[in-house]
């Protein structure tokens, strides 16, 4: 009867018996992320973003695919942890995966991560929300 869609995070440990100890971290991991997701949403779809918590669920999500999915690799977690030491509110590995990007979430004093980011080995692009695409005349 389980569904990622509709079963609360509570409902979880009815199907630990049936799960190795990875497959439980996994099943574990997913769940998270699925909750992560949902509130990540609440939290943008919001006027005022509370930068503080929406950061705290990139860096969940990046634990997630670090520890359960094991998609991170040594320098991207190096890169992390010095993003967040420099102030970052959140980061994450990106992309598919065990590769070499990551991303900070920093809006305040991003220039400050991005020496963090590159003392690592890094090499960090600041970027800025646009309007999109329009057309220029």
């Amino acid at each position: 009867t389980f569904s990622i869609f509709t079963t609360e995070a509570t409902k979880s440990p009815d199907y630990k018996a049936i799960l190795t100890t990875d497959e439980w971290g996994l099943f574990n991991a997913n769940v998270n992320d699925r909750d992560i997701l949902r509130l990540g949403k609440t939290i943008l779809s919001q006027t005022n973003v509370n930068n503080k918590a929406f950061g705290q669920l990139l860096y969940e999500h990046h634990q997630n695919l670090r520890d359960f999915k094991k998609t991170s690799t040594p320098k991207i977690d190096r890169m992390i942890e010095a993003s967040l030491a420099a102030g970052a509110l959140g980061a994450k590995i990106n992309g598919s995966g065990g590769g070499g990007c990551m991303y900070a979430y920093a809006p305040n004093n991003p220039e400050v991560v991005a020496e963090a980011i590159e003392r690592e080995g890094g090499k960090a692009y600041i970027i800025t929300v646009d309007d999109g695409t329009r057309v220029v005349e």
